[in-house]
């Protein structure tokens, strides 16, 4: 994919989409939720969601758009303790990018992401499991 169209799809969904925080129950896990498909059906609806739906409907969106690595990320915002999730795509020129951040919605280059990088998923390879990442 190239990184015209990985900027094309992140703002697609990012211009949809409103920060809303999950309220604290710790009697429910969090849900994640991949939203991707509901706003390729219905392109003028407003996702309300927080950093996982965002990471996950990019992440989700880009694969099904053509993007052949495409990665969640469960990172430490402001250290080593998972509060927060980003996605990570790489380009046809093997560039990696940061992509659906509620941070910061425009894409950068993983080697600025602003956040200690933890845990890997790679859905298209790992299915639902989680690696330490490097």
């Amino acid at each position: 994919m190239t990184l015209e169209e990985i900027k094309k799809w992140n703002k697609y969904v990012t211009t949809r989409f409103v920060y809303t925080e999950d309220p604290y129950d710790p009697a429910h896990a969090d849900t994640w939720k991949d939203w991707s498909q509901v706003i390729l059906d219905n392109p003028s609806i407003r996702i309300y969601d927080d950093c996982d739906g965002l990471a996950c409907t990019v992440a989700s969106l880009l694969y099904k758009k053509g993007a052949t690595n495409v990665s969640r990320l469960m990172v430490g915002s402001e250290g080593p303790t998972v509060d927060h999730m980003v996605a990570m795509v790489e380009d046809d020129n093997g560039q990696f990018w940061i992509v659906g951040d509620t941070w910061n919605l425009d894409i950068i280059p993983l080697e600025k992401c602003p956040h200690k990088i933890l845990h890997i998923n790679n859905f298209t390879k790992d299915g639902i499991g989680w690696k330490d990442y490097k």
